[in-house]
């Protein structure tokens, strides 16, 4: 997921625990989570890589 930067238009209403909790998730299901700047060095990218088959 990729966007351009700007943010959402009102971030105190914003709830949750954001990347860290998508990194938790993605861990659980025996994953991972790479975020950081656009490849143009604007916005921000969120990168998930989940396996196919069940961990366990």
């Amino acid at each position: 997921m990729d966007d351009d930067g700007t943010g959402p238009p009102d971030a105190s209403r914003l709830t949750g625990r954001g990347l860290s909790g998508m990194r938790e998730r993605a861990s659980v299901l025996g994953g991972e989570l790479e975020a950081g700047p656009g490849p143009d060095g604007r916005g921000f990218r969120v990168h998930v890589r989940l396996p196919l088959e069940p961990v366990g």
